[in-house]
């Protein structure tokens, strides 16, 4: 374990392309999961401290080297976070970029339960409102009934959105 975590590591700080390509390839019983998983979250961090520096500066590192390398440390949580089992953490994360691979991901592992909360279905509709509502008609009723979602559209202000989760229920 200590030497493959060791590599992946070091990807992480180096090269995170690679790294994801590494973690895709390698099974997840090689290495430590916990660990590569705060190793990607702390070198995260650090490269969007990065890439708020780089906003500000003149840098060799181009913005676009940074993101492209921030893609890869996102992508390798959403893959160590489901091994993990922790569910609630991707959702989150598609919900912070605005992805619209936040639906599928819902439905996969019934996280229904996770967007029954205003920040997390306005999240939904600012994403996609069609989506959104379809996501919220089709939820099995009894984690996501209309008497638990209308008085959260409700509350949320937009008319909009209440009347498409209405119309297809």
């Amino acid at each position: 374990d200590v030497q493959y975590n060791d590599v992946l590591i070091e990807l992480a700080e180096a090269n995170a392309t690679a790294m994801l390509k590494v973690l895709k390839s390698w099974p997840s019983d090689v290495y430590d999961v916990p660990a590569i998983t705060r190793a990607v979250e702390t070198q995260l961090v650090s490269l969007l401290e990065a890439e708020n520096a780089a906003r500000l500066l003149p840098s060799t590192t181009t913005t676009k080297d940074i993101s492209l390398q921030r893609e890869a440390l996102r992508e390798a949580l959403f893959m160590l976070y489901g091994l993990s089992g922790r569910h609630d953490e991707t959702l989150n994360l598609l919900l912070q970029e605005g992805s619209s691979r936040v639906f599928g991901y819902v439905k996969s592992h019934d996280l229904y339960e996770a967007v029954r909360s205003t920040e997390a279905m306005s999240g939904l509709f600012k994403i996609d409102k069609e989506e959104a509502a379809d996501l919220l008609v089709n939820a099995p009723g009894t984690l996501l009934p209309p008497e638990a979602v209308v008085p959260i559209l409700k509350s949320m202000g937009d008319g909009e959105w209440l009347c498409l989760y209405l119309s297809g229920i």
